[in-house]
């Protein structure tokens, strides 16, 4: 489960509001077609979303299994101009939802989840020190937010790195193998392509596919890393199969 911040604000709200599309867009052509039927309220950009994206993955998370949600979206009636939020039925919705999902963990994005299921605790200190919590029995671990302002701020890579550390150590594998140092090589008439990876950093395999097909096949590409499922699962004894670079 993975809290975001305040369903009003842009960036925070659009995480949860554009998180369906995580499994179905694979390009910012796709994404920018879907958003160009939406007015500039609803619009989220592709690198905004994209970072979302990359970083779930990274942190191992299975998409089909992850619910998202934000901590701020019950407000007192007629507040919407001025985002005057009702805490405590805030917070009464909030531990609704985590009783109706019970998650294995939860990933609170930002000091605003945790302000507001445990306002005596200090989030600076918690995510720095790399401690986790504990909210109806479910360990929760901080993070910085990821989008907006977040990444601007002072220590954020460096409490990303201790966050992303506690969560892929709790979030069991997706059934997704992680191949790294993906070296291409386009061959005659730039139409095959012949990739060598390492993966599991004890293994070596090397595949061949055909650039003409389209499509993908549960792959995706991600900033020098290449997943998918492990290949004797996808291809069977063959080692064709589409791919889109």
């Amino acid at each position: 489960m993975v809290i975001s911040q305040d369903s009003l604000s842009r960036d925070a709200g659009s995480i949860v509001l554009f998180a369906h599309l995580f499994n179905e867009i694979n390009s910012q052509g796709e994404y920018d077609f879907y958003i160009s039927g939406l007015n500039e309220n609803q619009n989220f950009g592709y690198k905004n979303w994209r970072m979302v994206r990359d970083q779930f993955i990274r942190w191992n998370i299975d998409l089909d299994f992850c619910y998202i949600t934000d901590a701020a979206k019950v407000y007192k009636e007629g507040s919407w101009k001025d985002g005057d939020f009702d805490r405590v039925r805030s917070k009464i919705l909030l531990e609704r939802e985590i009783n109706i999902c019970e998650p294995d963990l939860i990933i609170m994005l930002g000091a605003k989840p945790l302000n507001l299921l445990k306002k005596k605790l200090k989030y600076s200190s918690i995510v720095e020190k790399g401690e986790t919590i504990s909210v109806k029995g479910i360990e929760c671990v901080m993070s910085p937010f990821i989008t907006g302002q977040g990444p601007t701020q002072r220590n954020y890579k460096k409490r990303l790195d201790i966050a992303s550390e506690i969560i892929r150590s709790r979030v069991v594998a997706h059934p997704l193998v992680v191949y790294q140092h993906l070296l291409v090589e386009r061959l005659a008439g730039g139409i095959d392509v012949c990739a060598a990876v390492r993966f599991n950093v004890q293994e070596c395999a090397v595949f061949h596919v055909d650039k003409t097909l389209q499509g993908t096949a549960g792959i995706v590409g991600l900033e020098g890393y290449l997943l998918f499922y492990p290949l004797a699962a996808l291809f069977g004894n063959s080692l064709q199969r589409q791919l889109v670079f």
